[in-house]
């Protein structure tokens, strides 16, 4: 299960990525915003970026009869809650998405950098070098933690942002 979940992640992101530049550069076509980064374009970025981070990894799943993303799907997998083993509440897609997705894993996410390096644009301040490498560093770290967790687990039913959210994925019946 380890392999189908690195592939549906590694073409989750892929995708999710292609959905966010098509969407950006329709909106600026549509707006005629030149090609040059200006504080509007970098605020339609980044609302293009977090509304399809939200879009794909929480609604899709969530709207779904089983919870999962597109890729997910594909592979034949889902998440359900820890627990019960039911279809996760809104909250925990959310949870797991937005937040331990999103943040945690931040920099393999290109919502994230995206958002981020307009937020860096918009806000023109150098001095937070620092926190850039913060969130790199946070995101490796996070990486190297999920790939303890898949090797200590032989399943790897539970990355970071499952453990974070009570969620775990599984192949559906």
């Amino acid at each position: 299960m380890a392999f189908k979940r690195l592939c549906a992640f590694v073409l989750d992101w892929y995708l999710s990525s292609l959905i966010v530049e098509a969407a950006i550069r329709l909106l600026s076509y549509l707006l005629q915003l030149s090609p040059k980064l200006s504080i509007t374009s970098a605020y339609i970025e980044i609302s293009v970026s977090l509304a399809v981070a939200f879009i794909y990894y929480v609604l899709l799943p969530y709207g779904g009869k089983t919870a999962g993303t597109l890729m997910m799907r594909l592979f034949n997998l889902a998440i359900v809650d820890y627990k019960t083993a039911a279809k996760p509440k809104f909250g925990a897609l959310c949870k797991r998405f937005c937040f331990a997705g999103f943040l945690l894993q931040g920099y393999f996410y290109s919502q994230f950098t995206r958002t981020w390096e307009n937020l860096q644009h918009i806000i023109n301040v150098k001095e937070l070098m620092w926190l850039d490498q913060a969130f790199l560093i946070a995101s490796v770290v996070c990486l190297l933690l999920t790939i303890y967790l898949g090797i200590k687990n032989k399943k790897f039913d539970r990355s970071i942002q499952d453990c974070i959210a009570q969620t775990k994925v599984i192949v559906p019946v």
